[in-house]
């Protein structure tokens, strides 16, 4: 039992004994207490570690603690998510002056409780994980019993907190059937429904009559301490206007309103929509029309197609994993919907770990097994075993999902998932090259074996199997490298072509692989990108996306983001000598993959590498004050041959190996 666990089992002993209060707003202000209790070191790690994919891959020890800390406060908010009432005290006579200080604490202690189901889903604990996110979902109802718009969004943000972390759960292959079928009732079937912004919406039209009739009869609003000059005109506007005008123009903006609720009741979200964005239309057709009094009236009126686009999102985000959800629990394969990136990832963080020693035993085992010594043999196949949960069925399991999405649907050109693919792309290269070397030990293992005992023929066969799949693994690993769509991912995906094609050569040579494996290899190498769509093995679409980020930025941080650039700080950040030292570690090192002489010139260029931790981690270059059309493209000379070369290379070799015909035994 880990500590956190023990934390939350431990909950209990921590809350009062006696009844618990009727209104659960008593009890979510006792863990706000507790909340802000806690070290602002601690909020704020909770706060940037939901959505860090990071999370997905390993544990954060400071975040893990933050979250034991966190632990009274989530288990009230978990208790108090239990109660059935919930009256926050609000009074709507105040108008635009009410205040609402529950919403950014109750949004913050949702995002500890749905964070701590992340990490217990990743850590097996799906039960207390789904316990975490019924909470969430339940304190949705709390946050809307009030209709205030304001209230109604923050309570689709929550929904849109758990939905991400079921969705966390489900990329990471943490959901089965039974824990689906859990699942899908914790979202809710109607999200407009759920959080009410047709309520809310009258709520306004309320506060609105209610403060523009103050504003009307010259009483000090809220209003008058805008610093925003166009309010303090609209507010001049208002109250100097003749009744008929502003009778008139209060009609048309209440109608408005009207519309806006009765479009929030239609269930088909894009009629909705459109509904709204007319309304927005007519909006600017009147403001326009008449600028002083209906014009002032509606600068304090939102927009109701921003406000229905806002609704949408959280919409299909729940649609989407219920979608999930649903197919999981009838039975559809859930590796269907993980994200490969995570099992990668997490056996890069293991495989950075290998000795530097046994990464020159793997290179021999895999390209001159016979200068390897009985003692370095022992030894490497040792740790191989040791690594086969850790490492090897982690990058099975990668290359059989259907998606491998190293951005995290993060979206854009520069994302979080860039960041943690180029700190694993030598891990990754050196895991390919592990999978063939285990590929390899089972082959000769089948080989060695007698062919008279029937028990001997199954082992053989069990044997030949398995390295079958790691081989193909090493194909659906170049595949998805491939199509992460940076120059880095083509490179590191050519590269392990190429080690599978020497591999390849030397199986046949040695009549370890028969027509089986040919077939499955045939097949597994028919998927990879051949010069279509993207290019040989994604390199357009790569150069694509680094010409855009190039385009987008004019500072020497996009610079940075030059995509080889970050590949290459990615294995060394400390300039051409931190590569060559690097040159005795095979199995990890990328030196081969570089030209080290393009890395003096860019230091030539006044390039300085940044040693600080989190700067290394960022893998971030500068270049002083030069902009991106002055420096032009630096880092382009950095690849130590064409792309497009070493890929031609790779794949004549791997299908020479394949259409040559098997040596079988």
């Amino acid at each position: 039992m880990t500590a956190l666990t023990a934390t939350f089992l431990s909950i209990a002993t921590l809350m009062p004994q006696e009844a618990p209060p009727a209104n659960a707003a008593e009890l979510y202000r006792q863990a706000f207490t507790a909340w802000e209790a806690m070290d602002a070191e601690d909020r704020e790690s909770i706060a940037n570690a939901f959505g860090d994919p990071q999370t997905l891959v390993a544990a954060d020890p400071a975040t893990t603690s933050a979250l034991e800390r966190a632990g009274r406060a989530i288990g009230l908010f978990m208790q108090a998510s239990r109660v059935d009432g919930c009256d926050w005290g609000l009074d709507r006579s105040e108008g635009f002056a009410l205040l609402l200080p529950h919403l950014g604490p109750m949004r913050a202690i949702s995002r500890a409780t749905a964070l701590s189901a992340v990490r217990d889903f990743a850590e097996g604990r799906s039960g207390v994980a789904i316990a975490s996110l019924e909470a969430v979902s339940r304190s949705t109802r709390h946050l809307t019993a009030d209709p205030v718009l304001v209230d109604s969004l923050v309570g689709g943000a929550v929904l849109g907190l758990s939905s991400a972390a079921i969705e966390s759960a489900i990329e990471a292959g943490a959901v089965d059937a039974a824990t689906a079928a859990r699942l899908v009732q914790v979202l809710p079937e109607n999200v407009v429904e759920a959080i009410g912004p047709a309520a809310a919406l009258r709520t306004e039209q309320e506060v609105f009559s209610l403060e523009i009739g103050r504003i009307r009869a010259g009483e000090e609003t809220i209003a008058d301490e805008f610093l925003d000059s166009e309010a303090e005109g609209a507010v001049a506007s208002l109250r100097a206007a003749d009744q008929e005008p502003f009778d008139a123009a209060m009609a048309k903006v209440g109608g408005f309103g009207d519309r806006a609720v009765a479009a929030m009741a239609d269930p088909d979200g894009v009629s909705r929509l459109a509904a709204l964005e007319a309304i927005d239309a007519d909006i600017e057709a009147l403001r326009a029309a008449d600028p002083d009094v209906a014009g002032a009236l509606l600068s304090f009126v939102p927009s109701y197609a921003a406000l229905g686009q806002t609704i949408a999102r959280i919409e299909d985000r729940v649609l989407a994993v219920r979608t999930r959800l649903d197919a999981i629990a009838a039975g559809a394969d859930p590796a269907a919907f993980t994200n490969g990136a995570i099992n990668y990832l997490r056996a890069a963080a293991f495989l950075a770990q290998t000795p530097p020693r046994l990464q020159v035993a793997f290179e021999l085992l895999r390209q001159a097994p016979e200068a390897a010594d009985g003692v370095m043999r022992r030894e490497a196949e040792a740790w191989l075993d040791r690594i086969d949960e850790a490492v090897f069925e982690r990058l099975r399991r990668a290359g059989l999902a259907e998606r491998c999405d190293f951005d995290f649907g993060l979206g854009g050109d520069i994302a979080a998932g860039d960041v943690l693919m180029r700190e694993a792309f030598p891990s990754l290269r050196a895991g390919a090259r592990l999978l063939l070397v285990e590929a390899r030990r089972r082959l000769e293992q089948a080989a060695a074996l007698p062919d008279g005992d029937e028990s001997d023929r199954l082992e053989a066969v069990a044997l030949r199997e398995e390295a079958i799949g790691d081989l193909v693994a090493v194909v659906a690993m170049a595949r998805h490298l491939a199509g992460d769509a940076t120059l880095g991912g083509t490179l590191v995906s050519a590269s392990i072509l190429r080690d599978l094609a020497s591999s390849l050569v030397a199986m046949r040579g040695e009549a370890l692989l028969d027509d089986e494996a040919v077939e499955s290899l045939r097949a597994a190498t028919a998927s990879l990108p051949r010069g279509e769509g993207g290019g040989l093995l994604g390199a357009d679409a790569a150069r694509r996306r680094a010409e855009r980020i190039a385009l987008r930025g004019s500072s020497a941080d996009r610079v940075a983001s030059f995509e080889a650039a970050l590949f290459g700080l990615a294995i060394a950040s400390v300039g051409p000598e931190g590569l060559a030292a690097i040159a005795d570690e095979p199995l990890g090192g990328a030196d081969d993959l570089l030209d080290l002489e393009a890395w003096a010139r860019l230091a030539e260029r006044r390039q300085a590498w940044q040693r600080e931790a989190r700067e290394r981690i960022d893998r971030v270059i500068r270049v002083g004050e030069v902009t991106i059309d002055e420096a032009g493209e630096p880092m382009r000379p950095v690849l130590a041959a064409d792309l497009a070369a070493i890929a031609v290379e790779a794949l004549a070799a791997i299908d020479d190996a394949i259409t040559s015909g098997a040596s079988s035994r």
